[in-house]
């Protein structure tokens, strides 16, 4: 913009930004004859118009100096919006995939592991389980296992809890885990995989110790009444199996008893359902001599092999 006139415009108040006195205006004089000067072929421009082509290039370069900074800052492509190239954050599916990932990653490393503390690493609730865990390796012997393939990997939640399952193939046998999603990542639920109990069903039935202890069995429903558990009316059977081993019980559960529906339930019309069930052998040494070996189902202790809250 060019400097105001000093010539006023109009009368006093017109213009009041502009305010001269007369007194002190310089003297202009007329010259006779117009001096000439060459004017330029190209286009002319005022001293107004050059001013703000001027400002118009210094605003044009601000606005490249903006822009390149957001770019930079936003990672910015041509074509985006500074809102559209913030992170994108992964869909419940991606995340999924991701958790399916690990799952297969700890069941490789768990599975691959020759000792017991090289597993306990990828173990639930490591403190309590480890005196068991070396037990089972003292009386079975652990052997690392080399994962082939796997059937299923599989969200599966338990009372609201971030449960998975997977199936994996190994040369010589198919193994099923169970895994936790936890703080520190994915755990291995060891008690369920290997079918924990608290003594060996090949010792439960030959020694038969006193009192109840609490089994993890395969229950399916059964047809064999005999002897103190001889009235249908008053107990309900069914077949007691275990993991790795041939040898199998007859249970009965009161129907009056507390647990009773629930155990209806879940069992009825259904093969090898996995429970935790507590077992006591009857007082009669004669009942629990028979063949099948007869029991007491005391109680219900889980409707699967895994203890949730500890």
């Amino acid at each position: 913009m060019s400097e105001p006139s000093n010539t006023p415009a109009g009368p006093d108040g017109e213009k009041p930004h502009l305010k001269f006195k007369r007194d002190v205006l310089p003297k202009l004089t007329r010259r006779s004859e117009p001096v000439l000067r060459p004017v330029p072929t190209a286009e002319k421009h005022t001293l107004e118009e050059t001013d703000s082509l001027i400002k118009w290039i210094g605003l044009a370069i601000m606005v490249v100096v903006v822009a390149a900074a957001v770019a930079l800052v936003t990672n910015w492509r041509p074509g985006a919006s500074v809102e559209t190239a913030q992170p994108v954050e992964p869909s419940a599916a991606e995340l999924l995939e991701l958790d399916r990932q690990e799952v297969r990653s700890i069941a490789k490393q768990y599975l691959a592991s020759s000792t017991v503390i090289g597993r306990l690493k990828h173990v639930r609730h490591a403190e309590r389980v480890a005196p068991l865990m070396k037990a089972y390796d003292a009386s079975r012997g652990l052997l690392p296992l080399e994962t082939r393939s796997f059937d299923r990997v599989e969200p599966y939640p338990i009372d609201g809890l971030p449960f998975w399952y997977a199936v994996v193939n190994t040369p010589d046998s198919r193994e099923i885990l169970l895994l936790e999603k936890t703080d520190e990542g994915f755990m291995v639920d060891w008690e369920t995989h290997v079918g924990h109990n608290p003594v060996s069903p090949d010792a439960y039935v030959r020694e038969r110790p006193r009192g109840r202890l609490e089994f993890r069995v395969y229950v399916s429903p059964d047809d064999y009444y005999a002897g103190l558990f001889h009235d249908r009316g008053n107990f309900l059977a069914a077949r007691l199996e275990f993991a790795e081993s041939k040898v199998y019980l007859i249970g009965y559960i009161e129907r009056k008893s507390a647990d009773f529906s629930r155990f209806l339930k879940l069992v009825d019309q259904r093969k090898q359902v996995p429970l935790i069930l507590s077992l006591e052998w009857p007082t009669d040494d004669g009942v629990g001599m028979s063949t099948p070996p007869q029991v007491k189902i005391e109680g219900l202790v889980a409707e699967r092999w895994v203890i949730v809250g500890e």
